[in-house]
């Protein structure tokens, strides 16, 4: 919310885990963009981030709405995926993209990246995974 507060005029979500920061949402300017990855480099203990935000209009009331659907559709899909828990990981869909962010073993980022892929209305499954043994 501090980036919106700093950045009238953008829709600007951030999520955070283990250290790390996603930015989705829209801005108005590639500025407001760059601005809001500089405002998350400069948070105490923030190791890296991803800077996924779309320059362009902000996403309609519906588009928010699907969206949503979406994330709850997949954490859904990922409880009858064997070995998986979407308690291991962020889950965060903007436009229809998905993004998985989470500490996960190269078993569990294939099931939670087909248990995203698999839901009806998903464009494309970002991962941002850190791989553990």
């Amino acid at each position: 919310d501090a980036i919106n507060a700093t950045i009238p005029g953008n829709s600007v979500e951030v999520t955070s885990y283990n250290q790390v920061v996603l930015l989705t949402g829209q801005v108005i300017s590639s500025d407001n963009k760059s601005k809001a990855e500089a405002m998350a480099l400069q948070v105490p203990g923030v190791k890296n981030v991803y800077n996924y935000i779309e320059v362009g209009k902000s996403q309609s009331a519906s588009q928010t709405s699907k969206d949503a659907y979406l994330t709850s559709a997949i954490k859904s899909n990922m409880l009858f995926s064997k070995g998986v828990s979407s308690n291991d990981v962020k889950v965060v869909t903007t436009n229809s993209v998905v993004y998985l962010m989470g500490d996960v073993d190269s078993y569990q980022a294939k099931k939670m990246t087909k248990a995203a892929s698999e839901v009806d209305g998903v464009k494309h499954v970002v991962t941002l995974f850190n791989y553990v043994n």
